[in-house]
């Protein structure tokens, strides 16, 4: 596994951990999110700087190869013009540059495969980046919606604090509606006989009352009809 593998695996694990532990799950999310920002950034530069060596070593490859096709035409050159001579310095040349193009070959061969390997591999990055940045959404979604929740129950635990402060006023009220009756009650007794018809049929029965009325009436009609 390449640089680029293990710091994608390092960096996965640690947002798992932070979803784990749930401490502040969305800022250690969004954290881990951004440090991948970063890891994708920074391997990019490094996966371009591959690039470029690839198409530098292409070249030289390219050169080389050149040279060697043009040192072996010299070479068949100068055997057609019977110089041995110059036939096998031709040779020569063409042989080192010959083992210059195969180092190249295997340079480039190394080259591309850690070019094809970091591009996989950064591509496995951005799919787990991908992931993260949905994790974060969907968790700033449901803190979002446990803050709705928590706003909701603290408006029915102000409902039901209003309904017991009514009930609790009812009481009250009730209470003093007793306390004043009792008041009156209290006032009519303190009265005694000289207080109102409906405060001394209170104190008589049904019975006596109206014979009291009926002797006094009868004593005022006397006095009105004597002469």
């Amino acid at each position: 596994m390449g640089i680029v593998g293990r710091t994608g695996d390092i960096i996965t694990a640690n947002v798992n951990d932070a979803l784990d532990r749930m401490e502040n799950p969305e800022r250690m999310l969004k954290q881990a999110v951004r440090q991948m920002d970063e890891e994708v950034v920074r391997h990019r530069h490094e996966l371009a700087t591959t690039i470029a060596a690839c198409h530098a070593l292409a070249r030289q490859l390219s050169q080389g190869e050149s040279l060697v096709e043009l040192w072996s035409m010299r070479a068949a050159a100068a055997v057609r013009a019977g110089d041995d001579g110059l036939a096998k310095k031709a040779i020569a040349r063409r042989l080192m540059h010959e083992t210059g193009v195969a180092e190249l070959r295997s340079q480039l061969d190394g080259a591309q495969t850690l070019r094809d390997t970091a591009r996989a591999q950064i591509d496995t990055m951005q799919a787990r980046h991908l992931a993260a940045r949905r994790q974060l959404g969907t968790l700033t979604l449901r803190r979002r919606a446990a803050d709705i929740q928590a706003r909701a129950a603290q408006l029915q635990d102000g409902m039901a604090l209003g309904c017991e402060v009514t009930s609790r006023l009812e009481r009250l009220r009730r209470k003093v509606e007793i306390a004043e009756a009792v008041a009156e009650s209290r006032a009519e007794l303190a009265a005694g006989p000289l207080g109102t018809i409906a405060t001394a049929a209170r104190f008589y029965p049904h019975n006596e009352l109206d014979l009291d009325v009926e002797a006094e009436l009868l004593r005022i009609k006397q006095t009105v009809n004597t002469p």
